[in-house]
């Protein structure tokens, strides 16, 4: 065998091959067109198995997503309604004690000063007192005497204290003097 006929029966060979291969190749796509259509039928069977699932869905839970989505919203909107009332109601009560205090605050002054003003007019009838018996002021102008009721009716803290200090020393003085008396009596007896 020459070459050439080596060459020829390779040739041939490869011819053969070359037809096999696209018998084959024939074969797969005919194979793989029927599996396309296989696949695209079983596709579109499923996505109208779905789409029927969805619509039933849909339909079966529509009513009820629409219930609950006006539910919400009513609920929204009551729970703005009550921020605002509480808003409202949270700025009354800062008012109010703003209010208050301010009214509290009046109360105290208004009680400070009339304690003053009865302080100073106790101490200035005391000493209208004290002075008209002296006689240093002229008749016309002395004040109406008090009594000492009326005089401890009308005494601030500070004139309690040195009243009862006054008391305390007073005391003092007569026990000081009742014991005197008493040890005076037991030795003349």
């Amino acid at each position: 065998m020459c070459i050439r006929d080596r060459a020829n029966q390779g040739l041939q060979q490869s011819r053969k091959e070359l037809v096999v291969s696209r018998f084959s190749a024939a074969a797969e796509l005919a194979r793989a067109s029927n599996s396309k259509v296989e696949l695209e039928a079983a596709l579109e069977e499923a996505s109208a198995r779905h789409s029927e699932q969805l619509a039933t869905e849909r339909a079966m839970y529509g009513a009820e997503c629409e219930s609950i989505n006006a539910r919400l919203l009513s609920l929204k909107s009551e729970l703005a309604v009550e921020k605002s009332r509480r808003k409202e109601t949270e700025s009354l009560l800062e008012a109010s004690k703003a209010l208050s205090e301010r009214e509290q605050q009046q109360h105290d002054d208004q009680r400070q000063h009339q304690i003053q003003l009865k302080s100073k007019a106790t101490w200035h009838r005391i000493r209208g007192a004290v002075a008209f018996t002296a006689g240093a002021r002229p008749a016309d102008k002395a004040p109406a005497p008090v009594s000492y009721t009326h005089l401890r009716a009308h005494e601030t803290p500070e004139h309690l204290v040195c009243r009862l200090l006054l008391e305390k020393k007073k005391n003092k003085v007569i026990n000081m003097h009742q014991s005197a008396d008493i040890y005076y009596t037991e030795e003349n007896n």
